[in-house]
């Protein structure tokens, strides 16, 4: 899934289960340096030709329920920040 929050018709709401724990986030979105690194096209997921660990606008990862990754993306010059959380906690 790739979330881009700028589109013009953007309607979609990401709801984004990740595992937590600690981990190396050099680019400070929240996401971990290894999610990052091992997302699909290299480790970039939004396929702009430059990796996500290095966007601080750019954030993939996995989805722990799903397995599969999910690339969300904010305007340039931007901060994302993403949080993990622990569903075992959710009713």
């Amino acid at each position: 899934m790739f979330v881009d929050l700028f589109a013009p018709d953007n309607a979609v709401l990401a709801d984004v289960r990740v595992r937590g724990g600690s981990f190396v986030d050099s680019d400070g979105d929240g996401a971990s340096d290894a999610d990052e690194a091992a997302a699909p096209n290299q480790g970039d997921g939004n396929g702009d030709g430059v990796p996500d660990v290095d966007q601080a606008n750019v954030a993939s990862l996995r989805d722990a329920l799903t397995q599969s990754y999910v690339t969300i993306v904010s305007a340039a010059g931007t901060q994302l920040v993403v949080r993990t959380i622990d569903n075992r906690l959710q009713t």
